[in-house]
């Protein structure tokens, strides 16, 4: 769950790629806490660096340096069904 995440950003920065990693927890509470141990082991705070969340009622996300989210399934099945999946990745949103 932390380290899957970390290896694959990593990978990619070092390819020279700008990585957009979303990885879904069944529960609020467990996206929180996993988005805040892996921004920890990075050594950054969550939500001002590569590592945010979002759940239903909370979100701590830097809009320009995000580069792994932890959301709640059911928050990425309403931003896909409302954004569409051409709009999911992009910047602004």
């Amino acid at each position: 769950t932390t380290q899957l995440p970390q290896y694959i950003l990593g990978a990619e920065e070092a390819a020279g790629r700008v990585p957009r990693i979303v990885v879904t927890q069944p529960r609020r509470l467990a996206a929180v806490s996993v988005a805040t141990r892996v921004a920890e082991e990075l050594g950054e705070r969550v939500g001002h660096g590569a590592v945010g969340y979002r759940v239903r009622g909370d979100s701590a996300v830097h809009p320009q340096h995000c580069r792994v989210l932890f959301c709640t399934t059911g928050v990425l099945l309403q931003r896909m069904k409302h954004l569409g999946q051409g709009s999911f990745f992009k910047w602004e949103t």
